[in-house]
C-alpha cells in the first residue's frame, strides 16, 4: 500500500489515509553505552552479544517501540563488514578486528528487529578530522 500526498482540500476531506505513529529509540554503540556490552571474540561471546541485543529489543517491543535507530558507524569504523572501513572496537574490543564466525552485528540486528515487526534504520556519527583537537579528544 502506498500513501501519496494529498494535493487539494477535497482529497484531504474525502480520502482516508492510514495513520502510523513512529515510536523510535536511539540505540548507540559508542563506548558500549547501550550495546554491545560483551565483546564478540568467540562463538560463545558472540552468543552473549546477540542475547544482549535480543533482551534490549524485547524490552523495546514491550514498550511499544516500533522503530530502532541503530548506530552502525562511529569514528570511521563500522559494526558491519566493510571493504572500506575497519570494524569498530565496540564489537570485539579491538579496533579493526572482525568477530569471525560469519557474524554481522548489523545484519543480526536487522533480522531481530524485523522478527518483532520493528523498522530499523542505521545512523552514523562522524567526527571531522580536525575536531578531535577542538573538543579535547
Amino acid at each position: 500500500m502506498t500513501t501519496q500526498a494529498q494535493t487539494n482540500l477535497s482529497d484531504y476531506l474525502t480520502k482516508r489515509i492510514p495513520k502510523r505513529e513512529t515510536r523510535a529509540v536511539w540505540l548507540t554503540t559508542l563506548a558500549s553505552l547501550d550495546w554491545p556490552k560483551n565483546y564478540a571474540r568467540s562463538e560463545e561471546s558472540i552468543k552473549l552479544q546477540k542475547q544482549e541485543l535480543i533482551d534490549i529489543l524485547d524490552k523495546y517491543q514491550k514498550a511499544n517501540i516500533n522503530t530502532v535507530l541503530l548506530q552502525a558507524r562511529v569514528r570511521a569504523a563500522t559494526i558491519y563488514p566493510s571493504d572500506i572501513e575497519p570494524w569498530d572496537q565496540c564489537v570485539t574490543g579491538v579496533e579493526g578486528r572482525a568477530p569471525g564466525y560469519g557474524y554481522d552485528p548489523l545484519g543480526f540486528a536487522v533480522e531481530e528487529c524485523h522478527k518483532r515487526g520493528m523498522e530499523i534504520h542505521a545512523w552514523i556519527a562522524t567526527i571531522p578530522v580536525g575536531a578531535k583537537k577542538l573538543i579535547g579528544l
